[in-house]
């Protein structure tokens, strides 16, 4: 008996999912204070990276190091202005 291979493809639109009004109310609005709980990440709002750079076999393994190279600048500049007092 010969084996047959399956030929389904499992498409996952990242939009869709940054979209859902169930884990983002109001998604069409700009509304960043939605990750934050009494000024601090809120850790019950799931993430939108894993949904915008992939997961499984399609994630961007150099996310990490992406996203560090790009917050060290700002953080440079940030330290290096001094506040009027």
């Amino acid at each position: 008996m010969a084996e047959q291979q399956s030929s389904i493809i499992l498409t996952v639109h990242p939009r869709a999912i940054l979209h859902d009004p169930q884990q983002y109310p109001k998604p069409e609005e700009f509304k960043p204070e939605r990750f934050l709980k009494n000024g601090a990440l809120d850790p019950t709002v799931k993430d939108p990276d894993s949904a915008a750079f992939g997961f499984g076999r399609r994630y961007v393994h150099s996310l990490p190091k992406t996203l560090l190279e790009n917050r060290l600048p700002k953080l440079l500049l940030l330290g290096s202005v001094q506040e009027d007092t």
